[in-house]
Formats: C-alpha cells, sequence, structure tokens
C-alpha cells in the first residue's frame, strides 16, 4: 500500500474493494456548475463495481454521482461519555 500524503489522503486506485465504509475525496466539475465540485462522503465498493453510498428505501443502492479521487479509512468513532459524565453534577 502507498503511504498517504500529508493530511492522510491515497489515490483511489490503492482503496479496498471488500465492501469496507472508506471516507472518500472527488473534485470534478459539473455541467450547470461555474465552479470545481468538491466533496468528502463515505462510500464502499459494491460487488457489482461501482462505489456506493447509500441504499433506497426501495432497496435499491445509490451511486456516488462523481468518481473519487482518494480515500482514506474512516476514523474511529468518538468514545462515548460514561454514565457519571452523562449525569452531570449532583
Amino acid at each position: 500500500m502507498r503511504e498517504p500524503d500529508a493530511h492522510g489522503w491515497m489515490p483511489i486506485e490503492t482503496a479496498p474493494k471488500d465492501g469496507t465504509m472508506l471516507l472518500l475525496f472527488t473534485r470534478e466539475r459539473c455541467a450547470n456548475c461555474p465552479e470545481q465540485s468538491v466533496g468528502v462522503g463515505t462510500a464502499y465498493w459494491h460487488p457489482n463495481k461501482f462505489w456506493c453510498n447509500g441504499r433506497l428505501a426501495t432497496g435499491e443502492y445509490t451511486r456516488m454521482h462523481h468518481a473519487p479521487s482518494h480515500w482514506q479509512p474512516l476514523p474511529q468513532p468518538p468514545t462515548p461519555p460514561s454514565l457519571m459524565d452523562a449525569a452531570g453534577p449532583l
């Protein structure tokens, strides 16, 4: 695996394609936008060979609109507060 850049991003060609949820970056110019579209979101590689970022109530999977160029693993989730912290002072 290639080393990530200074911000942790790696080329999309090196991304795992095993269903792991990833943080993806895309930068594309859309037809109706005067500026470049930049986005960061989560998705995984679907077995039907596309980046999937959700599933509709109908059961259909949603594809990313723009091809991602870079990826990084998702960060660890925040540590939940303990019950004592959540209760606050007595």
